[in-house]
């Protein structure tokens, strides 16, 4: 693999475990925002969307031959502390079940909590501190270094604020803009 030309990985695209997808759906889509994209209860698995963002709803008997079960915690990286405090301000008017109103962090997040129907919990952050790294060759839109799962397609198109995926800081990718030598299993540098 040639170390200066790195394959981009779409948003990961998370399962969340419900009891029953049609009421998550709703849920998703009637107070968070969602768009139902496919799917249903019978067939154990739905796909919703917001811009970037996908995500699949499954019911037990889908994910019972995997052994994954719930709740899940999973984080959407949203491009301003504005856009965290905006999307608070329509969850909380929707009622959602805000689990913590938005507070900046000393990790250097800006970031609150909501749950849905089935206890799983939703973290809405904004990573001041990747944002702070970046030198002119990293655009100052939300990216996401994430690896895909088997089995499903992402969106390659990060540049849409809605965006799954862990920030690039979480990954130690945005120190003075350089790309960190990749360690192999065996502990060699390639």
């Amino acid at each position: 693999m040639n170390p200066t030309n790195f394959m981009t990985f779409p948003a990961a695209v998370p399962e969340i475990p419900t009891a029953n997808v049609d009421k998550a759906v709703a849920y998703y889509v009637n107070t968070l925002g969602f768009t139902f994209d496919w799917g249903d209860d019978q067939g154990g698995i739905a796909g919703i969307s917001r811009g970037n963002c996908r995500l699949f709803i499954t019911n037990r008997s889908f994910r019972e031959s995997h052994g994954n079960i719930g709740p899940i915690l999973f984080w959407l990286n949203l491009d301003s502390k504005a856009e965290v405090d905006e999307l608070f301000a329509q969850w909380k008017a929707a009622q959602a079940k805000i689990v913590s109103e938005p507070e900046d962090k000393p990790w250097k997040l800006r970031e609150f909590m909501a749950a849905d129907l089935d206890g799983n919990l939703i973290r809405v952050f904004y990573d001041s501190g990747a944002r702070r790294k970046r030198n002119d060759t990293h655009p100052a839109k939300s990216e996401s270094v994430s690896l895909p799962i088997a089995g499903t397609t992402g969106i390659s198109d990060s540049s849409l604020a809605f965006n799954c995926g862990f920030p690039e800081s979480a990954l130690g990718l945005v120190d003075s803009g350089a790309v960190p030598a990749l360690t192999s299993l065996s502990g060699s540098r390639t």
